[in-house]
């Protein structure tokens, strides 16, 4: 759908063609919210650690250690697919080997 100059002009909050929108860019150095929270949780001691890990959901922790694939892309499978987990970590978090 291509626009006039007209109708682009018409609406200053749009991005212009090859114009950046974030010409400044993020500062160098500043480091991103899961830069943060890596480096608090490898600062913990192993007791902190545990604490905190005790306070948060099974299932959330499972995610963190295994990675929490992304939920939103569509994708056929033919076949059929099987997942082994060993019986003591589908014990500890509650599901079924």
């Amino acid at each position: 759908m291509d626009e006039t100059q007209e109708q682009s002009n018409s609406r200053p909050w749009l991005f212009k063609k090859g114009q950046s929108g974030n010409p400044g860019g993020k500062k160098k150095g500043t480091k991103s919210l899961k830069a943060r929270a890596r480096e608090y949780l490898e600062g913990l001691s192993d007791e902190e650690a545990e604490e905190y890990f005790a306070g948060l959901n099974k299932l959330d922790v499972w995610k963190m250690a295994e990675g929490n694939f992304k939920q939103d892309i569509e994708q056929e499978v033919k076949g059929t697919l099987t997942i082994e987990i060993s019986e003591a970590i589908a014990k500890k978090n509650g599901i079924k080997p």
